[in-house]
């Protein structure tokens, strides 16, 4: 993260027989007709369980880390995340973790986990689609970034993502202003702006943290100065002054990946 300027002052950082088949044959091909439909759905629906458990786990293959209140959370290789009633929790050597709902940062690859779902804009092509919870974001020093989940992935322009409350994760460089500061962060940093709260900024190339209560708008800018998105009153801008409101709900778009 680059210095910040300051006007004021500078935000705090934290680090069956044979005879049997013979007499009753015809009943014996009745119980064959109703057996093997039933066997056919016990069948599918043990399938769809594990199903349903591969998508609500996310085993850690290395360490990774949480970032928030201005402090760091480690989590160690081979934990495990799990999803139920809408929220994700972590497990690991006998505890039992919240995972609250920002970014995860893996420490053995460059990538983020979701542990929640979060809307991914594309300002430029003017699209939004859901990101499930548990997609990796895998990302590398060119600016390219694949989101990935179970066996399926796709490529992401730049742009961002917003959790539909308070959290924003950055594809690309960002300045953000506010408080009469203008800070510039990198890729794959993000912010969580809580109106009447406290504003946190986690930069991921310097690992800095900023945290300090916002005592006006808090602006983002992308480096190329064609959009910005208000994270207090969560609105996009493109250049030419279009406003469009951010969703609130991501359950209510389609999924990034299917």
């Amino acid at each position: 993260m680059a210095d910040a300027v300051k006007t004021e002052k500078k935000p705090r950082r934290k680090k069956g027989g044979k005879r049997l088949m013979k007499k009753r044959g015809p009943r014996r091909r009745g119980i064959l007709t109703v057996v093997l439909p039933m066997l056919f759905i016990i069948i599918a629906a043990v399938a769809a369980v594990f199903f349903v458990q591969n998508a609500r786990s996310y085993r850690f293959a290395g360490a990774a880390s949480q970032f928030y209140a201005g402090g760091e959370y480690r989590i160690p290789a081979d934990a495990v995340m799990r999803r139920a009633d809408g929220a994700s929790t972590i497990y690991y050597e006998g505890v039992t973790r919240d995972a609250v709902n920002l970014p995860i940062y893996r420490s053995d690859t460059r990538a983020v986990v979701l542990p929640q779902d979060m809307v991914y804009y594309d300002p430029r092509a003017g699209t939004a689609v859901r990101s499930d919870y548990f997609t990796e974001l895998r990302y590398d020093e060119n600016g390219f970034v694949t989101a990935v989940r179970g066996g399926a992935s796709r490529g992401l322009s730049q742009g961002f993502l917003y959790d539909g409350r308070d959290t924003y994760l950055f594809l690309e460089p960002v300045t953000l202003r506010f408080n009469g500061y203008r800070i510039e962060l990198s890729a794959m940093s993000f912010a969580e702006a809580i109106y009447d709260g406290q504003i946190m900024l986690y930069d991921r190339e310097s690992g800095e943290t900023t945290f300090e209560p916002p005592q006006s708008a808090v602006i983002c800018e992308s480096a190329a100065g064609d959009y910005t998105v208000s994270l207090l009153s969560d609105y996009l801008e493109k250049a030419d002054g279009a406003r469009t409101l951010l969703f609130t709900n991501p359950a209510l778009l389609e999924p990034l990946l299917r």
